[in-house]
């Protein structure tokens, strides 16, 4: 089974200008925008482009994407093929470092910033530009909730349990089923658990004495029971 991800809000004729705002001809008669529908799932945010012959297929898969969108489900596989039409992208929610609403000519749009993209910035007119701060409160709501989803490899950590393994002294075979006897020779194990034994740290290097005046090494006369420094020709 593919892996489905759940559609949290998606709306169609949504202008895209990639830049952190619009234009202000783009507001008004849609200029120099790309136009198509934006979609917010649990994982990321989609933007299928809608124009130009190359896009007619996609835009037609886009239009059966919109319809399963009242069981608010959809398959990774049909995003993906849906996102890598031209024109068309996806920014993944744990890439999204900013996303907010702006004013401009009386009209608002979402501004959405994100790393890891050759495009990381982008301003989306959404209806018209009367319902974007919507846009932007749901995107960062996602992205927070993102933060508390347990992931494959990233779930709560189970406790770890120590396995004991012991060694037959008879014929050396390991046994880590808890038997009694030996599989491979039948000797009785003992029911004592050997514990590694790590070998003293080698004492010191011994250090020879220096003279307090020269820093030389010095001797000890034994006959005078004294120490001599050669250096100085004195005793010290």
């Amino acid at each position: 089974m593919s892996e489905v991800e759940v559609i949290l809000r998606q709306e169609a004729g949504v202008k895209d200008h990639e830049s952190e705002t619009p234009p202000t001809v783009g507001l008004k008669a849609g200029a120099f925008a790309e136009l198509g529908t934006l979609i917010l799932t649990n994982k990321r945010l989609i933007y299928i482009s809608k124009g130009g012959g190359a896009r007619a297929a996609a835009w037609a898969l886009g239009g059966v994407f919109a319809a399963q969108a009242i069981e608010n489900s959809v398959s990774k596989a049909e995003i993906d093929e849906l996102s890598s039409q031209e024109g068309s992208y996806f920014t993944l929610l744990q890439n999204i470092t900013r996303a907010e609403a702006g004013k401009k000519m009386g009209q608002t749009f979402v501004s959405v910033g994100s790393v890891g993209s050759m495009k990381p910035v982008h301003a989306y007119v959404v209806g018209g530009g009367t319902n974007n701060q919507q846009w932007a409160a749901t995107i960062n709501q996602a992205k927070a909730a993102l933060q508390f989803t347990p992931t494959a490899g990233f779930g709560p950590q189970q406790p770890q349990r120590t396995s004991y393994v012991r060694t037959c002294q008879r014929c050396g075979k390991p046994d880590s089923l808890g038997s009694k006897f030996c599989t491979s020779c039948g000797a009785p194990f003992e029911q004592l658990q050997t514990q590694a034994t790590f070998p003293s740290p080698p004492p010191p290097p011994p250090t020879t004495p220096t003279c307090p005046y020269c820093k030389s090494p010095i001797r000890y006369i034994q006959q005078y029971q004294r120490w001599y420094c050669d250096n100085e020709k004195r005793y010290v």
